[in-house]
C-alpha cells in the first residue's frame, strides 16, 4: 500500500505529485520500490510554500522522523529519527521557518514538543502530559492541549517566547480519552475538540 502528497494547480487544474510516494509497509518485498517505509501515522504540514511531513519510519521501527520537500524529492530534516519508542499522536506546526513537533513516545509514555534548530530537533517531554496532546498556533504563539498525568484530564497552555501559561481553567474536561485531540485558533481564542471518555461522544469547546 502506498501514499503520497499532492498539491492542487488551479492553472493547469490538475493535481501535482509532490516528489516520491510513500511505502505503508515493512514487508522487505517493497522496500526495494520507490518511496519513503512509513507507518500508519503521516502528519502533512505546509507554510507558505514549505511542505513538511512526519511520520512513523518504518525502516527505524517506527520512531519519528520528520522531512520537507526540495522541490524534488522529501529529504530529512534533522536527526534520522528523533523518537526513543514508537511514535504516535504526531502533531506539527511551523510558523516564519519556526518549526515545531509533539507526538507521544511509546517507550517512555510521555508527550514531547520540540523545536527544529539549526539541523536538530531539541526539546523535552512535559512533565505534566500523557498519552496524547495536539499543538497548534497563531503567529508566534503555540497552543498545546494535552491530557494531564493525574486525573486524564485536559488542559491547555499557550506557549509564547518560551514562557508557558496555562489558557483558562486547568483541568477544563471531563475524563477524556487518551486519543482524537486536536485544537485550532482564531483572533487569539483557541477552539479544541476531545472525545469524551465517559459519553464516548466528541466534543468542541470554546475558550472564553
Amino acid at each position: 500500500m502506498k501514499a503520497g502528497a499532492a498539491v492542487f494547480n488551479e492553472a493547469s487544474g490538475h493535481w501535482e505529485k509532490l516528489g516520491e510516494e510513500w511505502i505503508l509497509s515493512k514487508d522487505s518485498y517493497f522496500q526495494g520500490q520507490k518511496g519513503v517505509s512509513a507507518g500508519k501515522e503521516i502528519v502533512f504540514y505546509k507554510e507558505n510554500e514549505d511542505f513538511f511531513v512526519a511520520y512513523q519510519n518504518g525502516m527505524y521501527e517506527d520512531k519519528l522522523s520528520i522531512r520537507k520537500f526540495n522541490g524534488v524529492s522529501w529529504e530529512i530534516l534533522g536527526q534520522t529519527t528523533i523518537s526513543d519508542g514508537i511514535a504516535n499522536s504526531i502533531y506539527l506546526y511551523s510558523y516564519q521557518g519556526n518549526t515545531f513537533v509533539s507526538y507521544r513516545d511509546n517507550f517512555t509514555g510521555k508527550v514531547n514538543i520540540k523545536k527544529y534548530v539549526e539541523n536538530n530537533w531539541l526539546g523535552s517531554e512535559i512533565p505534566i502530559a500523557n498519552y496524547s496532546a495536539g499543538i497548534n498556533g497563531e503567529g508566534e504563539n503555540l497552543y498545546i492541549l494535552f491530557t494531564e498525568t493525574i486525573g486524564g484530564k485536559l488542559s491547555v497552555v499557550k506557549l509564547s517566547g518560551y514562557i508557558p501559561t496555562f489558557v483558562g481553567k486547568q483541568n477544563f474536561s471531563s475524563r477524556s480519552a487518551d486519543w482524537n485531540l486536536m485544537i485550532d485558533v482564531y483572533n487569539g481564542v483557541p477552539y479544541v475538540l476531545y472525545y469524551g471518555y465517559n459519553s464516548s461522544i466528541f466534543y468542541v469547546a470554546k475558550f472564553d
